[in-house]
């Protein structure tokens, strides 16, 4: 019987830093840090069953380097220039090895063994180079620049190579009857590179004493994500191609090689102002801007597991050179025709699996923000209200693609009329899809697929706010601030990964992108925040003031309203 030790958690990190002024007008500055962390989770039993042996161990060495370099040539023009360098490497493999496959009961008994996405890790690489140049001339403060950036990502993903078991119970385990066995084959290890780069020019323009405007522009360059060695595959909605013996289908072809989706451009202009008006105790400030988020690789190195270069396979028949005994030596006749597939389109395949491919004209999630804030200084306290507003396009989320439009889906009044259309050729496809209960993937657009989950960019969300501010600055033994916050958040999608409660990726109807519009998982329509420090007034005066005067409560409160309207409370003093 294995056994596990309780939850383990080592950390070891340490840091150097470099402050050097080389010159008068030159200064180095430069910091490394590192930093070992070890988990071991046997309460990790999500990970497919209720056994502490499901649980998994952790190991990651996170480290980053940088270096900033400051040249001042005048008082009106600075140089300065940043290269930094971070990488990480977590791996997670089981607690305990058992070798072998998965096993899992379809009566809902907990699995045993070594769960299938386990053992998986990755290093990655990132490198940044940026060269800021500042000119102040006379009213006019520019700024420009050139932003590099690289990303390397070596990974693995044993995504059910091992194999999975199933029996239908545990007594047809004891007995060695399995129900079904499905393994992947190939090899998951990839290495993924993206490049990026960025050009920007900024104008921050005093036009009087009292006002202030900024204007700015931002061009982005994302390249598409590629494989060190080729080893990239991903369908391709617009190109007929000939799978083998699977033919040609609806959903098109996959491509091999190259980026996985295209290079986006991403323009991102900026414009604000501040203004005090006749120099008094009112500023109103506002702005608007785009920004871009980085295309993170998680879902997109999914694609590892595609075809050709990788096969899942299910077997139902145990007799031959199929037997139980075979299957769990490896050598069955199943498995070795399993790895002589892959890398092609062998010959007898018509059905390649799921598939979760990447949109090739991905883009980068786009942010429009803008505000607008009235701050006064009024009866010793300053006061400001804001109003906060954003619309950001292009999240990202999954969407199935293998499914039949409903004016696609055509009932056969009786055998006869069914035959008719077959023969007429409108249910030759259809057909194809209809007939597949073992995958659950009935009505399917294209046979040579299960489901295939599309990573797409076509989700959105918006929103907006009221924030109330209040800062009393201390005087006569009382301090505070007050904040309030009035909001309402909507999207498509709270999360590319589907990791919120309460929330999944995944789009309901394929036909209508508007059906998952929502409240996001994350809302918080109404936030109140209170702190304060109290000078005690007492004893003061007293014999004791040594002892009994200077106390102060200090104190935090606050209150935000929940899901379903729900207010949360929390205070401390």
């Amino acid at each position: 019987a294995a056994t596990t030790s309780p939850l383990e958690t080592n950390t070891v990190a340490g840091s150097i830093r470099l402050d050097w002024n080389l010159s008068p007008t030159q200064a180095l500055f430069g910091r490394w840090a590192i930093q070992d962390r070890e988990d071991r989770n046997p309460a990790n039993t999500f990970l497919g069953g209720n056994l502490p042996t499901l649980g998994a161990a952790g190991v990651d060495r996170p480290q980053t380097a940088t270096l900033n370099y400051t040249k001042v040539f005048s008082p009106s023009l600075v140089w300065n220039a940043l290269a930094s360098f971070s990488r990480n490497r977590p791996s997670y493999t089981p607690l305990e090895s058992f070798g072998g496959p998965l096993v899992q009961f379809q009566d809902g008994t907990s699995s045993l063994g070594t769960i299938w996405i386990l053992p998986q890790g990755r290093v990655q690489n990132s490198y940044q180079y940026l060269n800021t140049l500042t000119h102040t001339r006379g009213t006019h403060t520019l700024k420009a620049g050139y932003d590099l950036n690289r990303v390397q990502a070596n990974s693995f993903f044993d995504n059910n190579v091992r194999g999975t078991l199933t029996f239908a119970s545990f007594n047809a385990f004891a007995s060695g009857q399995p129900a079904l066995f499905s393994q992947r084959f190939g090899n998951s290890v990839r290495g993924h590179r993206v490049w990026g780069q960025a050009l920007f020019l900024q104008d921050d323009w005093r036009i009087t004493r009292y006002l202030t405007l900024n204007a700015g522009l931002r061009l982005e360059t994302n390249g598409g994500v590629t494989e060190v060695n080729g080893i990239n595959s991903n369908l391709n909605l617009n190109r007929q191609e000939s799978l083998g013996s699977a033919g040609t289908g609806a959903l098109g072809g996959i491509d091999v090689g190259g980026a996985t989706y295209d290079t986006n451009y991403n323009w991102g202009p900026r414009f604000g102002f501040a203004w005090n008006p006749r120099g008094g105790r009112t500023a109103i400030r506002g702005g608007y801007g785009i920004a871009y988020d980085f295309l993170y690789l998680n879902p997109i190195a999914n694609v590892r597991t595609a075809p050709p270069f990788m096969y899942q396979f299910s077997n139902t028949a145990f007799t031959g050179a199929d037997t139980f005994a075979n299957i769990i030596a490896g050598t069955s006749a199943f498995q070795r025709n399993g790895y002589a597939t892959v890398g092609s389109y062998a010959p007898g395949i018509r059905n390649f699996g799921s598939f979760s491919p990447v949109d090739q004209a991905l883009r980068n999630p786009q942010t429009q923000q803008w505000s607008l804030t009235v701050e006064r200084e009024w009866q010793g306290t300053l006061w400001r209200a804001s109003y906060i507003g954003t619309k950001t396009n292009y999240l990202q989320r999954t969407r199935p693609l293998n499914v039949l439009p409903a004016n696609l889906r055509v009932a056969a009044a009786s055998l006869d009329d069914e035959r008719q259309l077959i023969a007429s050729g409108r249910l030759a496809q259809l057909n194809a899809g209809l007939n597949a209960p073992a995958t659950g993937q009935g009505l399917r657009l294209d046979p040579r697929f299960n489901a295939v989950n599309l990573l797409e960019s076509s989700a959105n969300s918006n929103y907006h706010g009221l924030q109330l501010w209040a800062q009393r600055r201390f005087a006569k033994g009382l301090a505070f601030t007050a904040a309030y916050t009035w909001s309402k958040s909507i999207d498509d999608v709270s999360d590319a990964l589907g990791v919120l409660s309460n929330d999944t990726h995944n789009q309901q109807n394929p036909f209508n992108n508007r059906d998952n519009r929502a409240l996001s998982a994350f809302d918080v329509p109404h936030r109140l925040a209170l702190t304060h420090v109290w000078e005690l007034p007492w004893f003061k005066s007293s014999r004791f003031k040594q002892a009994l005067a200077g106390w102060s409560v200090n104190g935090l409160f606050q209150a935000q309203a929940g899901r379903a309207g729900r207010f949360e409370t929390h205070r401390i003093c």
